[in-house]
């Protein structure tokens, strides 16, 4: 069971790749910087934590999904995305007011469904296509 503390971590650095916002960000960094000695002591005890310390770490796999969400194609790319682990996954999808403040989809309105796999906003090639948004995750990992 994942730790309130773990948990916020994670949502911090999440939130602040989906609307650009360096607080939340520097907030979860303060906040693994406390437990850092007591996770390195006991490992075994903050298994969520560490997942989170990586993705602080590495960086997130960003994945933000262009459409509309009753679009078959968008379902489709959707669930190409949930069909795979991806640690450190921060996934936006939406389009118009649905998008509005999220950093990840900014000026990604398309014509139909399309998926953008990105590390630190430096994206692949946009896709339509459920098997090569899947090579591109593997490849992101």
């Amino acid at each position: 069971m994942p730790s309130g503390t773990s948990l916020t971590i994670e949502l911090l650095l999440i939130l602040g790749d989906l609307f650009a916002l360096r607080a939340y960000t520097d907030r979860a960094m303060h906040m693994l910087e406390t437990i850092a000695e007591t996770m390195a002591r006991y490992p075994t005890a903050f298994g969520h934590a560490l997942g989170a310390a990586d993705m602080a770490v590495r960086g997130a796999i960003e994945v933000a999904i262009a459409g509309s969400p009753t679009d078959v194609g968008f379902r489709e790319l959707a669930l190409a995305v949930a069909g795979r682990y991806v640690p450190s996954l921060v996934l936006a999808g939406g389009a118009g007011s649905a998008a509005d403040g999220i950093e990840l989809l900014k000026d990604r309105e398309r014509s139909e469904p399309t998926a953008f796999v990105c590390r630190a906003y430096a994206c692949d090639a946009p896709t339509h296509n459920p098997n090569e948004l899947i090579a591109q995750l593997k490849a992101a990992r």
